[in-house]
């Protein structure tokens, strides 16, 4: 929902979670993600 450009309360109405703990996970996702190629590694 998040990375369909959907706000953290609106995210927070539909679902009935807290939108603190909605940016606390899209935070823990983020930290777990790689880093971006380099500019040369890029096909």
């Amino acid at each position: 929902m998040y990375l369909n450009r959907m706000g953290l309360r609106a995210i927070e109405r539909a679902t009935e979670i807290h939108h603190t703990t909605v940016m606390h996970w899209i935070w823990e996702a983020a930290v777990t993600l790689p880093n971006a190629p380099q500019v040369e590694e890029i096909p």
